[in-house]
């Protein structure tokens, strides 16, 4: 304030003169007449002359004039005026909010899960705005994210009209959605005996939703130990159409309950359902298991054992079959060798997944399935024997020398598995084969980015650049090709062969200037070439 005063006391001074001399205010208007002091409405015809202080002097940005009065000042001490105070404004007065500007913040805190401010804001639109019945329902909306079940359950019975009245009671033209949210709020508060009846009525008016409303209304039947109430929601649950992930679980829930009251083909008839349903082939192996399950519970052993070679045999990768093959093989019941393998390969149990390929090929040494070399090497792999594995990737190839998808598909597995073992170079050369053989086989300008990577891995940066740069050649379409020449370009730079890296930069920008590498290679083209930067940076729009 005092730093204020010292700009606008001249202003004030020469505008008091001015008025004296046009008349239009007299000295004695402007003499206050007591020692009072001066309201706000008051002019201040002389005010005090300010003291500067080193601290107006530091925010002022201008040299401190020494203090006469401190004892460093040989000057004569001059008297000052202390500064009259002057009167705190006035408080403004809060806006009050109109009745749509109080609806929107409503809206927008439940929107944002605030629900305090919501509550607030809601409460007072009802009380001050006499808001419509849609207000009540926010209200209960917002008390009910915020644990205030109680409030809730009021503003719900409020929005409803059920105050003194029953559930049952209502029209046939009712927010359904109000009866669900009450019902929760009840079984919230502790008291499901109140929500289950508000459940019931919800289902009744709305029977789609009861796939999802089944859950909590499932939680009240078991607070209130109701299990046939379980059973019937469950039931009712699996009577209407939902998402499959939903299906699958009601039915497994209610065929764990059936299976319980010893009521096994009810049981296994969800089962049958969720296998139609599902998409995994990790769901439908389980449920086939679980046929099986209840058919041994039945006592129809014949029934259990054939539903369990349908697994072994159709769900080869669901660890619920290769529990089947571990029933069939203990009550010795016979088994397709290659199956066996499979399912003992796919449950990671790899020895006796050997066993059971080598049976097969022992018994079928004419004709037999070819990938059988392949799950050969990959149980020899998972079993640490990688020697063997890589033999049976040759036997795999050697056992059809002229089918082009067996040498293609030997030649990847080759390389793949070096690079498994970290075997960089070799991977490199194995995956560069596979190139060299089927340059347009899909896979090739993938397998070739592999053969660059792992070859930088090995440390032969000059020799991936090379890779990357026939990716770049002979794939420029791929959507590897902008990466690898960018990446080329690099490699080459932390080899300080800088003119070499700047011109594929260039490269990169002129033929992929919309790609993210093609930005790439501009902006390292300022830091390393900046005299030709400029067009380069144009062009990838920077």
């Amino acid at each position: 304030m005092r730093y204020i005063s010292l700009i606008v006391l001249p202003f004030l001074l020469l505008f008091t003169a001015a008025c004296g001399q046009r008349g239009e205010l007299t000295t004695a208007e402007l003499t206050p007449t007591s020692p009072a002091t001066p309201t706000l409405a008051e002019p201040l015809v002389r005010p005090p002359t300010p003291v500067v202080t080193p601290w107006a002097d530091e925010v002022a940005g201008v040299t401190a004039v020494p203090d006469p009065a401190t004892p460093e000042s040989t000057a004569e001490p001059t008297a000052t005026l202390t500064p009259t105070p002057t009167n705190s404004p006035t408080p403004t007065a809060t806006p009050v909010l109109t009745a749509d500007e109080r609806r929107r913040l409503a809206a927008l805190a439940l929107h944002n899960e605030d629900f305090p401010a919501a509550i607030d804001h809601l409460q007072t639109l009802i009380l001050a705005h006499n808001a419509d019945n849609g207000a009540i329902f926010d209200l209960g909306r917002a008390n009910l994210g915020d644990g205030r079940y109680p409030n809730a359950i009021d503003a719900f019975i409020e929005y409803l009209g059920l105050r003194g009245g029953a559930a049952a009671d209502l029209p046939e033209e009712v927010d359904a959605t109000a009866l669900f949210l009450l019902a929760q709020a009840h079984r919230l508060n502790g008291d499901c005996a109140a929500a289950l009846p508000i459940y019931q009525e919800h289902l009744a008016r709305q029977p789609m939703t009861a796939p999802y409303a089944a859950r909590p209304l499932i939680q009240c039947q078991l607070a209130l130990g109701n299990r046939e109430g379980v059973i019937a929601a469950y039931e009712t649950a699996v009577s209407q159409p939902a998402h499959r992930v939903t299906e699958v679980e009601n039915r497994l829930q209610l065929a764990q309950y059936y299976l319980d009251d010893g009521r096994y083909d009810d049981a296994i008839a969800q089962y049958e359902a969720v296998i139609n349903v599902a998409q995994t082939e990790a769901t439908r192996g389980q449920a086939n298991y679980l046929i099986g399950a209840a058919h041994l519970l039945a006592g129809e052993e014949e029934a259990a054992y054939e539903r369990y070679l349908t697994g072994v045999r159709l769900y080869p990768r669901a660890y619920e079959s290769y529990l089947g093959l571990v029933a069939l093989v203990n009550a010795e019941r016979p088994v397709e060798e290659f199956q066996r393998g499979l399912v003992n390969y796919h449950a990671r149990n790899f020895l006796p997944a050997v066993a059971a390929f080598d049976r097969y090929l022992a018994a079928n040494p004419g004709e037999y399935r070819l990938d059988t070399h392949l799950f050969l090497a990959w149980s020899y792999e998972g079993a640490g024997n990688t020697a063997v594995a890589f033999a049976q990737i040759e036997a795999y190839m050697a056992a059809a020398p002229d089918n082009a998808i067996v040498q293609a598909q030997g030649l990847l597995e080759r390389a793949r598995l070096r690079a498994r073992l970290a075997q960089r170079g070799p991977a490199a050369d194995s995956y560069l084969a596979f190139v060299d053989a089927f340059p347009l086989h899909d896979e090739a300008a993938d397998t070739l980015w592999l053969a660059a990577q792992n070859r930088e891995w090995s440390g032969d940066r000059v020799g991936a650049a090379a890779l990357f740069q026939r990716l770049a050649a002979d794939y420029p379409t791929s959507g590897s090709a902008a990466r690898a020449l960018f990446r080329a370009g690099w490699l080459l730079y932390r080899e300080d062969e800088v003119e070499t890296a700047v011109t594929l930069w260039q490269q990169t920008v002129a033929q992929y200037p919309a790609q993210e590498y093609g930005a790439a290679a501009a902006i390292w083209l300022l830091r390393v070439d900046p005299d030709n930067a400029p067009t380069a940076a144009r062009r990838a729009g920077i």
